[in-house]
């Protein structure tokens, strides 16, 4: 359905695809996805009723989809664009979603199977784009 990227909130909150303007919205395996200019930015997505932001910024038009299609509810969890395209790509079965700390940061990692703190730095690895070298720890969230 087209609509505006102003009205495009409605369509998410149902979780019904809809094309906007550079923004539009469709079901990836079972995984209702809301992508930013194409499949390679995915803003939102909801896996069993789970939200997941993508909270990666590049630009202002994007930062302000970002915010016209965000749910009015507050349960989302925010995480970076590598793992939102992990979780689109594999659902998130067996995944726990874990708070890692570092040197006054923090992020939200998703650790498929056993949270064990070789997973979590190997995903904070990735996350950081370079191997982690500070200290760090981490909480499982429920």
């Amino acid at each position: 359905m087209k609509t505006t990227n102003k009205n495009a909130r409605s369509f998410v909150e149902k979780r019904e695809p809809f094309r906007g303007s550079n923004l539009f919205a469709e079901y990836h395996n079972d995984i209702y996805v809301v992508y930013s200019w194409g499949y390679h930015w995915p803003l939102l997505a909801c896996v069993r009723g789970v939200w997941y932001r993508n909270i990666d910024r590049t630009s202002v038009s994007t930062s302000r989809q970002l915010s016209q299609v965000t749910p009015h509810t507050h349960n989302y969890i925010d995480t970076s664009l590598i793992n939102i395209k992990r979780i689109i790509n594999r659902g998130s079965i067996d995944i726990r979603n874990v708070r890692a700390y570092w040197c006054g940061y923090q992020t939200v990692l998703q650790i498929k199977g056993k949270v064990t703190k070789s997973a979590v730095k190997k995903e904070l690895d990735l996350y950081l784009g370079i191997p982690i070298k500070q200290p760090f720890t981490y909480e499982v969230l429920k």
